[in-house]
C-alpha cells in the first residue's frame, strides 16, 4: 500500500490537550506544544502555575513520550555485496537531487504490524516518495523509488540513493530499480546509525510529534495518518536549516531564484 497526500490543514498535529495557539512562531507555525509549565489543580483560584523543572524525586526525569519496543528493521543478507559509501556523512551537498536518503521503520496498529519506507532529498528535506506495507521487503522500497522519481519528473540520473545495508536495499529488485532510473546506490557501514543519521532523525520527528500521540485501530487508519503527516511535514512544518521554511516552500524559493 502506498500513501497519498491529503489536505495539510487537517493533518496538522496539535498540542497534548488538542489546543491551537494562533500566536506561535516556532517550528509549528500556528501550532505549539506547551510542555514547560503546567497548572496544579486544587491550589487556589484557577490553580497555581508550576514549572516542570521544579519536580522532585522520581518525577524529575520521567519522559513525556510513550515508548514502544524496538523491532529490528535492518537485517543484513550475508550473501549480498554492498555498494560503497558515496556520501561519507555529507548528506546535504548544497543542491537538490544530489543525495536521496532512505530508510524503513516499524509501526503498529490494532490489526497488526506495518512498515514505512521513505525517501527524502538530503538538501531540502522534502519527502519525495514513501510506501506503507504490512510486510517488509524490496517491493516497498521500489514503490517508494518510483514515487520519488515521479515527484522529480524523472530528472534524477546521477542522484545518490543512500541507505543502510538492509536486505531490502541489497535485493536485486531494488538494484534493478536504481539502474533503471540512473540512481547511484550508496550504503553506510553495518550497525553505524550515524551513517544514515538524517533518516533516523526523521523517524524520531514523525514518532514523537505525531505517531506516539495516537492509537490506530486499523491499518487503513494508520496509512491515512501517515499520508496526512507527511503532507504536513512537506508543506507546513518549518525547519531551521531551511531558514524557517517548509521543504516545499524552500524548493519553491530555489526555483524562483534560478
Amino acid at each position: 500500500m502506498c500513501g497519498n497526500g491529503v489536505d495539510a490543514a487537517s493533518a496538522a498535529p496539535r498540542g497534548p490537550g488538542g489546543e491551537d495557539h494562533p500566536g506561535a512562531q516556532g517550528f509549528w507555525r500556528h501550532l505549539r506544544v506547551a510542555a514547560g509549565r503546567r497548572r496544579v489543580a486544587g491550589s487556589g483560584r484557577g490553580g497555581q502555575r508550576q514549572d516542570c523543572r521544579q519536580g522532585h524525586g522520581r518525577y524529575r526525569n520521567r519522559g513525556h513520550q510513550p515508548r514502544t519496543f524496538k523491532v529490528r528493521t535492518t537485517v543484513v543478507d550475508p550473501a549480498a555485496s554492498f555498494p560503497p559509501d558515496l556520501v561519507e556523512r555529507e548528506f546535504d551537498q548544497g543542491r537538490l537531487n544530489a543525495v536521496w536518503l532512505t530508510d524503513i521503520t516499524y509501526l503498529t496498529c490494532g490489526e497488526g504490524e506495518m512498515f514505512l519506507c521513505a525517501i527524502r532529498d538530503g538538501h531540502s528535506r522534502r519527502v519525495l516518495g514513501y510506501s506503507v506495507a504490512d510486510h517488509i521487503g524490496a517491493g516497498m522500497v521500489t514503490t517508494a523509488i518510483e514515487t520519488a522519481v515521479a515527484a522529480r519528473g524523472g530528472e534524477c540520473r546521477g542522484t545518490v540513493l543512500h541507505s543502510d545495508r538492509g536486505g531490502e536495499y541489497t535485493a536485486n529488485l531494488t538494484a534493478q530499480a536504481c539502474f533503471r532510473h540512473g540512481l547511484r546506490r550508496s550504503m553506510g557501514a553495518t550497525g553505524i546509525c550515524w551513517d544514515n543519521s538524517p533518516a533516523e532523525s526523521f523517524w524520531s520527528t514523525f514518532k514523537h510529534e505525531h505517531y506516539y500521540r495516537h492509537v490506530y485501530a486499523t491499518k487503513t487508519e494508520l496509512v491515512a495518518a501517515v499520508d496526512k503527516w507527511i503532507e504536513f511535514y512537506n508543506s507546513t512544518r518549518r525547519h531551521s536549516k531551511l531558514g524557517m521554511r517548509s521543504p516545499s516552500d524552500y524548493e519553491k524559493s530555489l526555483r524562483a531564484a534560478a
